[in-house]
């Protein structure tokens, strides 16, 4: 009886030290988020360049902005669930607004290994209709005022917010295809 005893110690042991340890790493993912200002609304698109994932060199927002293009910038991030079960939908999104050469699809990763994303990626087969940017340490995310993941702004050609969304949405419904549509 009392090595069953402590065999059931141990395992309740093991298991709350490995539920503690991973506590503990998802808490030094989101450290970075308590310096957010919350209560930041950005009414324009910030100056801010990105690294793009698999090539050299970065993205200026602005200047991508500049050539006419209404643009959405998606927050997310390989170890965010709702973004996983949100990322198929939205390719689905720039799958039907593939024609639409005014709307331009930018996917932040924030604060996640290349290796990582690599891996998430290749799930989903192509991504011709999206660019994917870089954004380490979540120093970008702060410039948009956004410390949730996900959350999607969209842009006018004027670099003016047109709408924000925050946490997971539903991206094919008609409402959204239409706001793409008639920018």
């Amino acid at each position: 009886m009392n090595q069953k005893l402590i065999f059931v110690f141990s395992i309740i042991i093991v298991a709350f030290g490995y539920v503690t340890y991973q506590s503990l790493m998802l808490d030094k993912k989101f450290s970075s988020f308590n310096t957010f200002e919350t209560n930041t609304v950005i009414k324009k698109l910030p100056e801010v360049s990105l690294d793009v994932f698999g090539e050299e060199g970065n993205l200026n927002l602005v200047k991508l902005a500049g050539t006419g293009k209404t643009l959405v910038v998606h927050f997310w991030a390989t170890w965010c669930a709702p973004c996983e079960k949100e990322f198929p939908d939205l390719l689905e999104l720039t799958k039907i607004m593939k024609d639409n050469k005014n709307v331009e699809f930018l996917f932040v990763a924030v604060n996640d290994d290349k290796k990582k994303i690599k891996k998430f990626i290749r799930k989903f087969g192509d991504f011709s209709n999206y660019t994917i940017l870089i954004d380490d340490g979540s120093v970008h995310q702060k410039s948009f005022g956004t410390f949730r993941l996900p959350e999607t702004f969209v842009f006018a050609k004027d670099l003016s917010i047109i709408k924000k969304y925050v946490g997971r949405q539903e991206w094919t419904q008609k409402h959204f295809v239409d706001l793409l549509n008639n920018l």
